[in-house]
């Protein structure tokens, strides 16, 4: 789209007083001074749902990847494993449905969601049935292996997340390996930061 493309325009100072130059001098360094204020200032909760911590994988790795990636750049990434504690009441714990019920409500109540699906480990298809949710997909990015493409189990739950307004990326191992997957859910992030970063500011989107 025309409004991703960059410009950049060579600075011509020519013809300002010593004055004039000062003051362009100046100006620069304010706008960039607080535009970087304005988007380091929020730091977005996100969750990041994948294969489990004590899993053995490529996307498992690429899990804890996205989290430090994310925690470099400012945000507040989190896994859904670090949210059990003591207080939690045993009975949603030990139970499927209090499991889904914590899971809804971390979906609820982040910023936004990062969903790492592997095609070697299958917890994470109750995650995926809750970004369905109109409310909750617009604030989801799903990736998801090209193996997956064809199943039905996955295709509907994908259709409904993307009709949400929810973003899906398919990925390879390759993709894995050579960080495209890192690259791509650190970018959405940024995204999603920068838009909160305009609404703040007064702006209607």
């Amino acid at each position: 789209m025309e409004q991703d493309k960059k410009h950049h325009v060579k600075t011509i100072s020519t013809g300002l007083s010593p004055a004039a130059q000062q003051r362009l001098q100046r100006f620069k360094t304010e706008y960039k001074q607080s535009l970087r204020d304005d988007i380091e200032a929020i730091a977005l909760a996100v969750v990041v749902w994948g294969p489990g911590v004590d899993v053995e994988s490529p996307a498992a790795q690429k899990r804890w990847d996205i989290k430090e990636a994310l925690a470099e750049k400012g945000h507040a990434p989190v896994f859904s494993e670090e949210l059990d504690d003591e207080e939690d009441l045993q009975d949603l714990i030990e139970t499927g449905e209090g499991l889904l019920l914590k899971a809804l409500h971390q979906a609820k109540n982040a910023d936004f969601l990062i969903l790492l699906l592997d095609d070697r480990a299958m917890g994470v298809i109750t995650e995926l049935s809750i970004c369905t949710r109109r409310d909750i997909a617009a604030k989801t990015f799903v990736m998801v292996p090209e193996s997956f493409q064809k199943d039905f189990t996955y295709t509907a739950a994908i259709t409904m997340i993307q009709g949400g307004n929810g973003a899906i990326q398919f990925y390879t191992y390759t993709d894995l390996e050579r960080c495209y997957v890192l690259t791509a859910a650190v970018k959405r992030v940024e995204a999603r930061r920068r838009l909160f970063a305009w609404q703040r500011s007064g702006a209607i989107v």
